[in-house]
């Protein structure tokens, strides 16, 4: 009767997954595939940035004039 019933899917067994549980691993297992790629990459972002350390959550203005080209407007003009 034990075997009818996890044939037919009527009950699970301890250590058993069901098909909402597949979404889960996969997720997992790419989320992990991708940290592992990303870490490998180099951090080209750094030499962009200035990064500053700051004491509390609060909004920073800062302005910067620099001689970076203005960006193009592509055809749509944006």
């Amino acid at each position: 009767m034990d075997i009818a019933k996890y044939a037919l899917g009527l009950e699970r067994a301890p250590g058993m997954m069901a098909t909402s549980d597949f979404p889960i691993a996969l997720g997992e297992a790419a989320g992990r595939s991708l940290r592992a790629a990303y870490a490998l990459q180099p951090q080209t972002w750094r030499k962009l940035v200035n990064i500053v350390p700051l004491s509390d959550f609060r909004p920073v203005k800062r302005v910067q004039i620099s001689e970076f080209d203005l960006l193009k407007k592509d055809r749509r003009g944006r």
